[in-house]
């Protein structure tokens, strides 16, 4: 008698799961499917302008690549060496991983709704490199209604990709 009750409430369970399951999937419209996530949170205007920026790297034109990249942001105002710093790291990746053959969006997050941070692929000859881009805009005044420009707040890059 004990083995049957087991086996009633086992079945029981596993109908329940099984009319959950199927509720869940009835709600969702025929042939939807979930876009990536880059395609749901990318903003155009930000993923045109860092591919410009890709661009005037593999040309081999790195200072106006930067120029472009940090107009009107405040890293443009930072200390000029830390900028030719970075200008030269940039430069010194053609010389170890060849030249730049694409780059790929690999991740979209936001923080709020005024502050998102893009990162990608720019896959050289020999190694990929991983780039990543922040960006915040002013949040709008009430009444307003339109938004202010996005702004560069931070850019880096880095050979170890994965989880670190």
């Amino acid at each position: 008698m004990q083995v049957l009750t087991k086996n009633v409430y086992i079945c029981a369970v596993a109908l329940f799961l099984s009319v959950s399951v199927f509720s869940i999937f009835r709600l969702m419209p025929a042939g939807a499917q979930i876009p990536p996530l880059a395609e749901i949170s990318r903003e155009p205007e930000l993923d045109a302008k860092i591919r410009v920026f890709f661009a005037a790297l593999g040309k081999g034109n790195t200072p106006a690549a930067f120029e472009e990249l940090l107009r009107q942001s405040p890293l443009n105002s930072a200390e000029t060496g830390q900028i030719a710093e970075l200008q030269k790291k940039t430069d010194e990746l053609k010389s170890q991983f060849g030249e730049i053959l694409t780059c790929e969006p690999i991740d979209v997050k936001r923080t709020g709704a005024d502050v998102i941070t893009l990162t990608y692929l720019l896959k050289y000859e020999q190694y990929p490199v991983q780039w990543t881009f922040q960006f915040y805009r002013k949040p709008p005044v009430a009444g307003a209604g339109s938004t202010s420009p996005w702004v560069l707040i931070e850019v880096q890059f880095g050979t170890k990709i994965g989880i670190f």
